[in-house]
């Protein structure tokens, strides 16, 4: 599950890792699905010497840390603000001979010209949250999002777009895509997942699956594809190689973590229990002193418990390796699997395996035609 490296009597197990930074758990926005909500939106900021202090005990272990700004709204105090956190992470990453790379995700409703061409300039991949069609059923803020996606294309500067799939929009995923595809903007569909209580949006499993078939049906066919999907392309690429390297279905324990505006350190920007914090960079000396927390061996202890009893009973462990350790704790609890998230990946999984392998011969979409010619032939 995870090479274990021991380094200076600490246990670690990768040279590189991925940090979900967050500025704040503050958002200009009021999402129907968003967990924050339920934390009541803090108003709260990361501080620059936390911040260098969780530089300092990380970077020195490390041969490449990938940084993503996440929130909240990681852009809400401005271009500024961002720039600072920046020049600290810079500096650091200078300082200690760390390869890093920086992207963020946001709502895309407070850029202007010059945070673009910040943006650009540093070379910060974006990813934006946006609902196409039923945006401003679910999210709000449409026009500000089109906007922003102008003002990207215009500066050269590439976007992904992440669409919750709810029963608001569940229906018209095809339609959803071909607007899309008139942004120019790739597409990651992530099927609503509700870890606190039932909101009025839902989302029915059964018709989502069907939904999701006929759209990859619909997709795979289309010659004039332009834009990136997920999780077609991420099941393809999957069946192609043998194995996933998606953090919903690898081993994220080892390669990811999150730091929360207060100097937590959490496994990830979704919603966990308290029980599951690592503790806090103030007071530790080592970041590698998470692997020990008893939020991380708890953690790991469930997570491995999971992931035993599918390896024993499912044939498509070596692609999924258990799922999602935060979807698994809210639809089924932590030690168990056979989760809706289980039964989406099963079923989708199994149609693309079986429909590419009919219709491998005529591959039309050239998305598709890309992916093998870069991983391989299917198998």
């Amino acid at each position: 599950m995870m090479s274990l490296i021991k380094c200076d009597g600490k246990t670690q197990f990768s040279k590189v890792i991925s940090v979900l930074l967050k500025p704040t758990d503050m958002c200009n926005l009021r999402c129907k699905y968003c967990f924050q909500q339920d934390k009541g939106y803090a108003k709260n900021k990361l501080s620059a010497a936390t911040l260098k202090k969780f530089c300092d005990i990380t970077f020195p272990h490390y041969d490449s840390v990938g940084i993503v700004f996440h929130g909240g709204e990681p852009t809400f105090f401005g271009k500024s603000a961002l720039q600072r956190y920046v020049d600290i992470l810079k500096y650091k990453a200078k300082e200690y001979g760390v390869k890093m790379k920086l992207s963020m995700q946001s709502n895309g409703t407070l850029l202007d010209v010059d945070f673009v061409k910040y943006l650009k300039n540093e070379q910060i991949h974006l990813g934006i949250s946006f609902d196409g069609l039923h945006n401003d059923e679910t999210r709000h803020s449409t026009q500000s999002v089109l906007n922003s996606l102008s003002l990207l294309k215009k500066y050269d500067l590439k976007v992904g777009v992440i669409t919750v799939v709810t029963d608001v929009n569940c229906h018209d995923l095809i339609e959803n895509y071909e607007y899309m595809k008139k942004l120019g903007t790739s597409i990651k569909l992530s099927a609503f997942e509700d870890c606190v209580d039932n909101r009025d949006i839902g989302l029915d499993i059964n018709k989502f699956i069907s939904s999701m078939k006929k759209f990859f049906d619909y997709w795979y066919n289309d010659e004039t594809c332009n834009i990136g999907v997920d999780p077609f392309e991420a099941i393809i690429k999957s069946i192609i190689l043998g194995y996933s390297n998606q953090c919903s279905h690898s081993s994220c324990l080892s390669r990811w973590m999150c730091l929360e505006p207060n100097g937590d350190v959490t496994p990830c920007d979704r919603f966990f229990p308290k029980e599951y914090t690592y503790g806090n960079v103030m007071n530790m000396s080592d970041i590698r002193q998470i692997y020990e927390s008893e939020g991380f061996l708890r953690l790991l202890t469930g997570s491995i418990k999971r992931r035993t009893k599918c390896k024993q009973v499912c044939k498509l462990y070596q692609y999924c390796e258990g799922g999602c350790n935060n979807e698994a704790m809210c639809q089924v609890g932590l030690e168990n699997n056979c989760g809706t998230s289980c039964m989406i990946f099963k079923e989708l999984f199994n149609y693309i395996k079986n429909y590419i392998q009919q219709h491998s011969f005529e591959i039309k979409n050239p998305k598709v035609s890309l992916l093998v010619e870069h991983f391989g032939s299917f198998k």
